[in-house]
């Protein structure tokens, strides 16, 4: 492999990353433009970070909302590095007169690290997994609270979710076509 530092590709590797940094500017911009605009939009979620409350192919419906209104408890949309993270709120702090947002994954055993004010886009209200609609409540009952605790301490228990789902999708009981490509393991936030 070539030496990215040589002389001759040092030009294309900083036009590569320059595309790269206009094209997250865009998506962010783009979202951005239409919760300003309707209010909400929606999206498919690939990432399985978020197993049992969000799966992959489930259709995320995401709703204006500032860091100040978000509460602990609810799942918030981050924009970094180029990628939407959808992830449950574990805290606020206030430095300096700027909020930090923590969140987590549901599936995950270690908080993201602290999102800026201007990285949250909104918070997702629902998810429509099989043509249904499924409110994202603050306060899940106890048998989602569990399902998540054992979520976060088992990574066999995340495999065995996606799998199941992933079979559920190919038998048709979930008419949603986005099931197929599932992951199946969670990923950390970088």
């Amino acid at each position: 492999m070539p030496d990215p530092s040589d002389e001759f590709l040092a030009p294309a590797v900083a036009m590569n990353e320059q595309a790269n940094l206009r094209r997250e500017d865009a998506v962010f911009s783009l979202a951005t433009e239409m919760l300003r605009s309707f209010a909400e939009f929606r999206f498919v979620a690939w990432g399985s970070s978020m197993v049992p409350s969000i799966l992959p192919g489930d259709t995320l419906v995401v709703r204006r909302g500032t860091p100040q209104s978000t509460r602990g408890g609810e799942v918030a949309l981050f924009f970094r590095g180029g990628r939407f993270y959808a992830h449950r709120l574990v805290s606020k702090a206030e430095e300096g007169g700027r909020i930090r947002l923590i969140a987590r994954g549901d599936a995950l055993s270690r908080n993201d690290p602290p999102y800026a004010e201007n990285e949250m886009l909104g918070h997702v209200a629902a998810v429509i997994r099989g043509g249904r609609r499924i409110e994202l409540d603050r306060h899940p009952a106890a048998g989602q609270r569990l399902l998540r605790w054992i979520v976060q301490r088992s990574g066999s228990s995340v495999r065995w979710l996606l799998r199941w789902h992933s079979v559920r999708m190919r038998l048709g009981r979930d008419p949603s076509p986005a099931g197929r490509n599932v992951q199946w393991q969670p990923r950390e936030s970088v």
